[in-house]
């Protein structure tokens, strides 16, 4: 049987999470993975769970010139704060609520600098690539800012070692091998196929 494993961008993801959650427990900024694409619903969410950290991942750009599969991943975190009081409070913060400016700041801290690893050998670092206020254009939402920190791992590299315990594609492999798919720590036959 060959197992599918998480691979190198799922085990950053983690790391990031572990680290967000670190700086900013979840009792006081729920966390939550966010899907690729920013709708309306999904950001009319974001906005309601405020102060909150939520995760995206924005994607891989591979190098230019490597035959390889070494290149860049990259998340973005979004971190919305609520202050109806006045721009300035809402920027920097006052005794009734968080500003945009401190949740910003702790999480490019917390993430610029920060080594990953995979199989337990040091995979790389994550670097912070932007940080910037972001809206959604078809809606105004006055005391509300949501800070986004952009970190990306250069030089990360993925092989087939490290998403599957076998090479599927290898011609040595026996045809009608099975493959199953390790999720969450947990094997599943929900979703398997042969070779």
């Amino acid at each position: 049987m060959v197992y599918v494993l998480p691979g190198p961008i799922a085990t950053a993801s983690y790391a990031i999470a572990g680290r967000l959650k670190y700086v900013f427990p979840e009792d006081k900024f729920p966390f939550r993975w966010l899907p690729a694409q920013m709708t309306k619903t999904v950001w009319e969410t974001l906005i309601q769970r405020s102060p909150s950290v939520n995760v995206q991942w924005a994607g891989f750009r591979r190098a230019e010139n490597s035959a390889a599969l070494i290149g860049m991943a990259l998340w973005n975190i979004y971190l919305p704060v609520k202050n109806n009081r006045d721009a300035g409070d809402l920027l920097l913060g006052d005794k009734f609520g968080l500003g945009a400016l401190a949740v910003a700041q702790v999480a490019m801290a917390a993430l610029h600098g920060m080594s990953l690893f995979q199989n337990g050998q040091r995979s790389g670092t994550l670097v912070v690539t932007d940080c910037q206020n972001v809206v959604f254009e078809e809606r105004d939402d006055p005391g509300v800012m949501v800070p986004c920190v952009t970190v990306a791992q250069h030089g990360m590299q993925i092989h087939v070692a490290d998403v599957m315990t076998a090479d599927i594609f290898d011609p040595a492999m026996p045809a009608g091998s099975t493959i199953a798919w390790i999720i969450n720590g947990a094997t599943t036959t929900d979703i398997t196929g042969t070779t």
